[in-house]
């Protein structure tokens, strides 16, 4: 949702706890947002043509970032960005029928959807005997400050018969970053965020290698602070094919 305040877009995001984050941002810093989103589309590569579908509340970023038309003051989404057709339905995660309906209609590339969809889905899937690889390629989960654990990314694959991602959001620090089908590390714009591994004890940096909680900060948004979120992992170095000057991690 967006109003105007000293001619200034207010984006109002809803985070997982039903929260609400107030954060008052120019168009600069809402397409800035909106590149990272683009750099997660490119890095799993999505291209100019490619059709996308979300199925996901329009309150998440990785909804409302992804296209113009979804969020007024925003020039360009990701969609717009690469030359991606998207298109956005959205409802309670038991309205599997939705996905359904788009994936057969529409055939997208690649899914966006958030993680309590998956079950509905391959129950659906599996009683409507439909073969979703048919469909799209690969499937993509948003989760604010968490990933789909090994387990449920096997379940998945071996139930739709496709390749499942994680996309990392941290919603208090306009941060997002996903799993990269090349190296499996989360990459990083390396001009865009700046991000350490903090210990557990304290805000003390961890040594390079180090597990410890991912604390990040945007570098485009000035008034967003370093955040330290309760995803847990470690630094890898620069040098993923994908995106050689990334940062990288791992949790």
């Amino acid at each position: 949702m967006t109003t105007h305040a000293m001619s200034r877009p207010t984006v109002i995001i809803q985070l997982e706890a039903e929260r609400e984050l107030d954060l008052r941002l120019c168009g600069r810093e809402l397409g800035r947002y909106a590149q990272s989103l683009a750099h997660c589309w490119s890095l799993l590569g999505l291209t100019r043509g490619d059709r996308v579908a979300i199925f996901d509340y329009g309150t998440s970023p990785a909804t409302f970032l992804a296209s113009s038309a979804f969020l007024p003051h925003l020039r360009r989404g990701a969609s717009d960005l690469l030359g991606c057709l998207c298109i956005c339905t959205d409802g309670l995660p038991q309205m599997a029928s939705r996905v359904v309906n788009v994936l057969r209609h529409i055939r997208p590339r690649a899914l966006f959807m958030r993680p309590d969809g998956l079950h509905p889905l391959m129950n659906l899937a599996e009683q409507d005997h439909l073969d979703v690889q048919q469909y799209v390629e690969f499937i993509i989960v948003s989760q604010d400050e968490g990933i789909l654990s090994s387990t449920l990314k096997d379940e998945c694959l071996r139930r739709l018969g496709v390749p499942l991602y994680s996309l990392l959001r941290i919603d208090n620090a306009l941060f997002l970053a996903v799993e990269c089908p090349t190296c499996s590390a989360f990459h990083v714009p390396w001009k865009m965020y700046e991000i350490q591994m903090v210990a557990s004890d304290s805000e003390r940096i961890a040594p390079p290698g180090d597990e410890g909680f991912l604390k990040v900060a945007p570098t485009f948004a000035d008034g967003v602070g370093p955040y330290v979120s309760s995803a847990r992992g470690r630094l890898l170095p620069k040098g993923c094919s994908k995106g050689p000057r990334d940062q990288r991690f791992e949790l």
